[in-house]
């Protein structure tokens, strides 16, 4: 499974993780920055990427809403943490079009740490180009 933490709750995030993560069920820190209501890339979650750096836990971030958890807010936390693995949802944006999906595409060129989500994406011919490069 995968602890869901709210980085607003700062030190008491932190212990929860510390708790979670005590048992072999949990494998991943996940994050949803719209329904929390921060940043993804803002310095309220270092602590919780700072301590999956620690533990070499992956991050799986809910990803493509915009000033929340855009696709390059996402990358600035792969750069930041490029031994953590960062997992974005929704193919790691939610609208399927123009310019995000080149960010996406730059993105995951740039960062080895950079994974996506595809379950909900509808783009088939735009995720069959993106395996194949």
């Amino acid at each position: 499974g995968a602890v869901r933490i709210d980085p607003w709750k700062r030190e008491k995030a932190i212990d929860e993780l510390e708790k979670r993560f005590t048992s072999p069920q949990f494998k991943a820190i996940y994050l949803h920055p719209w329904e929390e209501h921060f940043q993804c890339n803002n310095e309220i979650v270092y602590p919780v990427m700072a301590f999956a750096q620690e533990r070499s836990l992956p991050v799986i971030i809910e990803a493509g809403y915009p000033w929340m958890s855009h696709i390059s807010q996402i990358g600035d936390l792969a750069r930041l943490y490029p031994t953590v693995k960062i997992l974005a949802t929704n193919a790691g944006q939610l609208d399927l079009s123009g310019l995000t999906l080149g960010e996406v595409n730059r993105l995951l060129k740039k960062h080895d740490n950079l994974y996506l989500g595809t379950s909900s994406a509808v783009a088939a011919e735009w995720l069959a180009d993106l395996i194949q490069k």
